[in-house]
């Protein structure tokens, strides 16, 4: 960046004064520099640490120690000063943050904090000093409201059968979390990690066991998966690798099925292409280096022949100088998602536009001389909350799968050297953490599945509008402020989100499509067709709409169109009323409801995203209706709305008017008194089973990612309130329904998000691959981790 550092030591070499630019400034030294100083003790242990500005100190750090040099005690500058040095807590008038306590071993056996909170360390006189348990003591707590102390934890280690025993006894064998769980770990003849066991104390019949298995090459050749309790007998899954003779992966297969395969390497060993998936839907992904630094220049996904997405980076900042941080994204496909990023003389990130040229929207942060974010200000977007991280392209062997690996806590992790510090400010060393294959591999598209929300339309207050929520049913929030009605939301792959709305036509019944952001911003109409538009649903790649529309004037029909709105196109063409689509998760298929073969009684129909092969796979017949299909995250199943389960009811009465001279004449009579109960089947119809059973309806089932669970709408009678519709959730069984949206609104048709980026083939193969990139790497699992 052109910046400067000014530094000197003393005669035996310590460093004593650092001279840095002011972050604000122009990189050098001479104008506005920023002065820290350090101080020693006699031992050479440091002391002070002190943050200069105009001459007088503006932040401390202080440092005691016995006369060992084994550090006691320490005060940083973002704790409060609450302890004494014994470690007693006082709410005015301490000298320290942290107070540390050692045996006559030099163990660790107590840390006080800034709250406290003492953290306990035993180690029952162990020849090896091994660590036996970590226990929490909450009683000098200062804080009125204090947190609940954790489990203790106790640990135990392998031991030998005889002296010849081969066994390395420094290697856990399992940890205990008192009243929670135990975590044991098995390990083959050569003292590799074989087995990783984790048993609730809850569920003790159902442990969670991971196997690996070795090459001859000492790599992982397999890892099995923890058995699917409740799932009938099905085997553990198995991940299988295939290397190349550099030991990099070529292959993955997930229980013998190909997910991904002609993995390649550049001389760099960088991946320049691999292929997820197999047949007509194999994703087929390239990547391109810069041969002179190896940074990645660009990136494309293909799919028969289509392309899904290609990206390029560039490097260069304003001084057309490369500092190896990223400045541009450029979407090919779409400019309207390109992103760019500049930084300062200390090289963190100051701005952040979106759109061609930056013209969408521009974000500017500001920072103190320790780095801390002071500011934030925007233009044509809400600012953010928090500052992003510094945005670079995400590599493969980045993503390391980490439960696939035996990830031990970090207090079990460092080693009795290591300095005590904070766990956010280490001191007195840089991180050493960083992978030395960052930047070896390509970077790969992929969102893991976090964070997803709960899309869902409520009437809670007055009209219906739209609503987000946490898969847990918290943090419900409202995104869209409108008098008129907003509903039917659904998720599309960019995060964006469909729905309906009569704002154009208030309170007719008449719809049409609009999309927004998932925050609410954004909001676009789509249709603007004067009869009625309803149940958006994007496509799996995001590239495409399917929803209903009465503009016919006579039926509903399914009609497609790209998600600009453009090419409208009716795909069902039939003369009856064709409603509620569905996408098949490969883009290739749309669900549909149909009342083609009885009039006002729909049956679940599949068809060709073209509209080509329209078949019927459920057949109810009149009075009784199928609808509202949702195809499952894996193309298996469809879970349906259906009538099926409703009772009709038959009496009669006597009428003494409607045929005069025929006094006391009874007329039969009959009703059908609606049950809508929630079914699943196979994709081709069979198999079909309830999986709700109420008096009440239940309806407008939606998938989560996984497949695990399914969200959908009940007005069944709940404890201690109102039978108004609800939002509940239910395991993929039908097991586990429980109200998530829970208030006193009526609360409906929700939707779960699926926070992946592509193809759900695509992302089901890279998040495979990433488990398994950097597996050859086992050694972070193995003996002395």
């Amino acid at each position: 960046w052109g910046r400067e550092r000014w530094g000197r030591t003393d005669s035996s070499g310590r460093l004593v004064e650092v001279v840095e630019p002011n972050p604000n400034g122009n990189g050098l030294v001479a104008t506005g520099g920023l002065l820290t100083t350090y101080a020693y003790n006699t031992l050479g242990n440091l002391t002070t640490i002190n943050s200069m500005t105009n001459g007088g100190v503006e932040q401390t750090r202080s440092f005691a120690y016995d006369s060992l040099g084994r550090l006691t005690a320490q005060k940083l500058a973002e704790t409060s000063a609450t302890l004494d040095s014994g470690g007693s807590y006082h709410s005015s008038g301490g000298t320290w943050s942290d107070v540390f306590t050692y045996d006559e071993r030099s163990n660790l056996t107590f840390r006080v904090d800034a709250r406290g909170v003492k953290t306990v360390y035993g180690y029952s006189s162990d020849p090896l000093n091994r660590l036996q348990s970590v226990s929490w003591d909450t009683s000098g707590l200062g804080d009125p409201n204090p947190v609940l102390p954790a489990a203790p934890v106790t640990l135990q280690y392998r031991t030998k059968g005889n002296p010849s025993d081969s066994k390395d006894v420094t290697q856990l064998a399992s940890i205990t979390t008192s009243g929670v769980s135990t975590e044991s770990y098995g390990y083959d003849g050569e003292g590799r990690v074989s087995s990783k066991t984790l048993t609730l104390n809850t569920r003790s019949a159902f442990p969670f066991a991971t196997s690996y298995i070795y090459d001859t090459l000492d790599r992982i050749s397999d890892v099995i998966y923890p058995a699917e309790y409740g799932n009938g007998s099905q085997a553990r899954k198995i991940v299988h690798p295939d290397y190349d003779i550099a030991s990099r992966i070529t292959a993955l297969s997930f229980d013998g099925q190909t997910f991904a395969s002609n993995i390649a390497y550049n001389a760099a060993s960088q991946t320049t292409s691999l292929t997820v998936g197999t047949g007509a839907n194999a994703v087929n992904e390239s990547y391109n280096y810069n041969p002179q630094t190896g940074l990645l220049d660009s990136q494309a996904l293909t799919r028969n022949g289509s392309t899904l997405l290609s990206l390029s980076y560039d490097y260069t900042n304003a001084s057309g100088k490369r500092t190896g941080q990223l400045t541009k994204i450029s979407n090919n496909l779409d400019h309207g998602k390109d992103r760019s990023y500049s930084y300062d003389a200390l090289g963190r990130l100051v701005q952040a536009t979106g759109g061609p040229s930056g013209s969408f929207w521009t974000q500017t942060y500001g920072y103190d001389r320790y780095g801390n974010r002071t500011s934030v200000t925007s233009s044509g977007h809400t600012a953010r909350l928090e500052k992003p991280a510094e945005p670079k392209p995400v590599l493969p062997t980045d993503l390391i799968a980490k439960n696939t690996a035996i990830e031990l806590p970090s207090w079990v992790r460092e080693k009795d050297n290591a300095p005590i510090s904070d766990s956010n400010t280490p001191l007195f060393r840089p991180s050493s953490a960083s992978s030395s294959a960052a930047s070896s591999k390509a970077a790969m598209p992929f969102n893991p599945q976090s964070g997803a929300k709960i899309a869902f339309a409520s009437t809670r207050d007055g009209n219906s509008q739209i609503y987000l929520m946490n898969t847990d049913g918290s943090g419900q929030t409202r995104i869209t402020n409108n008098q008129t009605n907003d509903e039917a939301p659904r998720w599309s792959s960019n995060s964006r989100i469909v729905f309906q709305s009569d704002r154009d036509n208030p309170f007719c019944d008449l719809y049409d499509i609009y999309s927004m952001n998932s925050d609410g911003s954004g909001q676009t109409r789509l249709t603007s067709d004067p009869n009625d538009d309803r149940a958006p649903v994007s496509s799996p790649d995001g590239s495409k709409i399917a929803f209903q529309s009465l503009r016919n004037g006579t039926n509903y029909q399914v009609y497609v169109m790209n998600a600009d709105g453009s090419g409208q196109t009716n795909i069902s063409n039939s003369g009856a009323n064709d409603t509620q689509p569905s996408w098949s998760p490969d883009g290739t298929k749309v669900a549909f409801a149909s009342d083609r073969d009885h009039s006002g009684y729909p049956s679940v129909y599949v068809m060709n995203s073209n509209g080509a092969g329209q078949t019927r796979i459920t057949f109810d017949n009149a009075p009784y209706s199928d609808n509202q299909p949702s195809w499952s995250p894996d193309g298996s199943r469809i879970a349906f709305t259906s009538t099926r389960d409703s009772t009709i009811e038959n009496w009669t009465e006597t009428d003494d008017y409607e045929i005069p001279d025929d006094d006391g004449q009874t007329f039969p009579k009959s009703r059908v008194n609606i049950n809508k109960e929630i079914y699943v089947m196979f994709a081709g119809g069979s198999g079909q089973t309830r999986l709700t059973n109420t008096l009440e309806n239940d309806e407008s089932p939606s998938w989560s990612a996984d497949g695990s669970q399914i969200v959908f709408r009940s007005d069944r009678e709940r404890d201690n309130a109102d039978p108004v519709p609800q939002v509940w959730v239910m395991n993929s069984d039908g097991t586990g329904q429980t109200d998530l949206s829970n208030n006193n609104g009526g609360d409906y048709v929700p939707d779960w998000q699926h926070v992946l980026s592509i193809t759900r083939a695509a992302r089901r193969g890279q998040l495979l691959v990433n488990i398994i990139l950097v597996l050859k790497m086992h050694r972070t699992i193995a003996p002395g981790i």
